[in-house]
């Protein structure tokens, strides 16, 4: 059978498909694929294949015992989105009915005693990772509330590093516009680091968290 694999959001399988097919060293939509809502490259060759709840769901409805899957992952299950939930219900009941499909349910926060509970006493693993130090960085709330903010933002950004990696996950598409728009006129007003400056840096990436436009 097939090893499924259900992220919470449609980003995240196609990010994750792609990796696990580089590293397989397979094209991405043969044995390693993906679904997302109007779009699948997966095919019958696909044994490993990466999809948002929302997808599994569907199947759920035509296949209430999921029978093409030999393993499912529910990756970042702490989530716990209505998604999420449904289908931990839904997994419960199959997993009575087939002994052979095998759940995995992973989370980095997430209770596991809780879980494991609920799955029937399931075993429970923890597996060590990676720690790196994290800078937290807060900006005054009141240097939000003028119209402008996206400037003083994306010149914070290159105050930290102006050569580190950015990634930006606002709430709306305008303000994903607008950050990027300006963090491109920063950089082509500003000069390139050398590559001692690099090296002095932290050699990181910068995640920036925007307000809603409600706030």
């Amino acid at each position: 059978g097939i090893i499924g694999c259900t992220q919470p959001r449609k980003v995240a399988a196609v990010g994750v498909a792609k990796r696990v097919a580089d590293e397989v060293g397979c094209e991405l939509g043969t044995t390693v694929g993906y679904a997302i809502r109007l779009e699948d490259r997966s095919c019958a060759d696909t044994k490993i294949k990466f999809m948002t709840e929302g997808l599994l769901l569907r199947e759920v409805i035509h296949d209430p015992l999921v029978n093409k899957y030999s393993v499912i992952v529910l990756d970042e299950a702490h989530e716990r989105s209505v998604n999420t939930d449904i289908l931990l219900g839904i997994l419960k009941g199959v997993v009575r009915k087939r002994s052979d499909l095998k759940i995995i349910v992973t989370s980095a926060t997430m209770n596991t005693e809780k879980f494991s509970n609920f799955f029937y006493g399931a075993n429970a693993f923890k597996i060590s990772g990676k720690v790196y130090p994290v800078d937290v960085v807060y900006e005054p709330p009141a240097s939000l509330i003028k119209p402008d903010y996206i400037e003083d933002v994306v010149t914070k950004i290159c105050e930290i590093h102006l050569g580190t990696p950015l990634i930006i996950l606002p709430p709306t598409t305008d303000e994903s516009a607008a950050a990027t728009e300006a963090l491109g006129h920063k950089r082509a007003r500003a000069e390139e680091p050398t590559e001692a400056e690099v090296a002095e840096g932290t050699g990181a990436d910068i995640l920036v968290f925007l307000p809603g436009k409600e706030e």
